[in-house]
């Protein structure tokens, strides 16, 4: 069918006339000359606007802290990275990480993030049944800030602490992190990562006041925040206001993340002995200090303190039930120094494996508050 132009008079009368074909192919050329421009302008960062939101974008309550959040958080965004995971051929996981070490002699950095990147079946929730399979020969991509990817190789993974190292291989400077071993309950945090796009992930919490549940381990400690799928930035660093790292998140939905101070001797150990040892001393706490505080005040009527740790559950044959510990008795002190927290616990296990060096066993000194509010033992 012929193209026509179609002239319209201000009475309404149409009237169409042929178009010259070769105006008309011209024109037709031209116009898809325009809209391919048009859509790569539209991809540039500058005329762009289809972005994820996030709460620096879209929370008025964070408006007294935005300019300075946003530059922290810029500053940040250099040593993170996103990895993907394969397993026979199929799709197995998306998660976050950052840079941790930098060897520029071989031109190799190392990222840091969860296990879970490699995990390959979770038939229970409960962290203590170590019912979770992993594979080392899961493929891994390294997903850059710039675009590019690399392959990850993994060093090392250890399940306790839901931890795995992967060695890439840098075309260009990377950044690493400041890292502050000091995190303190309702301080304000960033949790950081990246998604499928590699677009920057940002969400805002505080440092909650919590006990872990009875299915997870100790060296957690929780975000108070809008509930959210952490999909993409499990893996990611948590930031203070000044930008340094002060954990890394865990895949728990309730939001909860793995201190510096712990991740760093974790990362310490396995440079210096090739693996992450840790005692296990067959018990299960609650810190007093993160209790109601009315049951805090009947703890300090009853027995005089109010902090330590409350042992729930004692594993049968342990070392600890050979030692006469028991449900309700109280942890002060391990080898001389207080407890207020499970995590200072962790902490103080890892100080001491630090301490022992490779192929010792060390032995721990534990001070137990009774059930008739005395010293009931102190043995190692």
């Amino acid at each position: 069918m012929p193209a026509v132009e179609v002239e319209r008079y201000p009475d309404g009368t149409q009237i169409r006339r042929p178009v010259d074909r070769e105006i008309s192919s011209a024109y037709n050329h031209m116009k898809a000359i325009y809209y391919e421009k048009l859509e790569r302008q539209m991809k540039m960062p500058t005329l762009n606007p289809d972005t994820p939101p996030n709460c620096l974008d879209n929370d008025p309550t964070l408006l007294h802290i935005r300019e300075s959040a946003k530059k922290i958080v810029l500053r940040a965004a250099q040593f993170i990275v996103g990895l993907s995971s394969s397993f026979d051929g199929q799709p197995l996981a998306w998660c976050s990480g950052f840079w941790i070490d930098l060897d520029s002699e071989k031109r190799t950095g190392t990222v840091v993030t969860t296990a879970h990147l490699i995990r390959t079946k979770r038939p229970s929730l409960d962290a203590w049944l170590c019912k979770d399979e992993f594979a080392s020969d899961v493929k891994v991509t390294v997903h850059l800030r710039c675009g590019t990817v690399a392959n990850g190789c993994l060093l090392y993974h250890q399940k306790h602490y839901n931890l795995a190292f992967f060695r890439v291989r840098m075309d260009s400077s990377i950044q690493l992190p400041s890292f502050s071993d000091k995190v303190k309950c309702a301080q304000d945090i960033f949790e950081l990562g990246r998604d499928e796009s590699v677009n920057l992930v940002i969400n805002h919490g505080k440092v909650q006041y919590s006990n872990p549940t009875g299915y997870e381990r100790y060296h957690h400690m929780y975000i108070q925040g809008p509930h959210r799928d952490r999909e993409y930035d499990k893996g990611g660093p948590v930031i203070d206001l000044d930008g340094k790292v002060v954990g890394m998140i865990d895949s728990c939905r309730a939001g909860s993340f793995v201190p510096s101070s712990i991740l760093l001797k974790c990362f310490h150990l396995w440079r210096k002995l090739g693996r992450i040892p840790r005692p296990h001393l067959g018990l299960k706490f609650d810190a007093i200090s993160l209790l109601n505080p009315v049951q805090v005040e009947k703890i300090l009527i009853e027995y005089k303190i109010d902090e330590g740790l409350i042992v729930h559950e004692v594993s049968a044959g342990s070392p600890a039930e050979k030692c006469g510990i028991r449900v309700g008795d109280v942890i002060e002190c391990l080898n001389g120094k207080c407890i207020s927290t499970v995590v200072e616990l962790e902490d103080m296990l890892l100080s001491i494996m630090e301490n022992s060096g490779d192929g010792l066993k060390p032995d721990l000194d534990v001070e137990v508050l009774g059930d008739d509010g005395g010293p009931k033992i102190s043995e190692g």
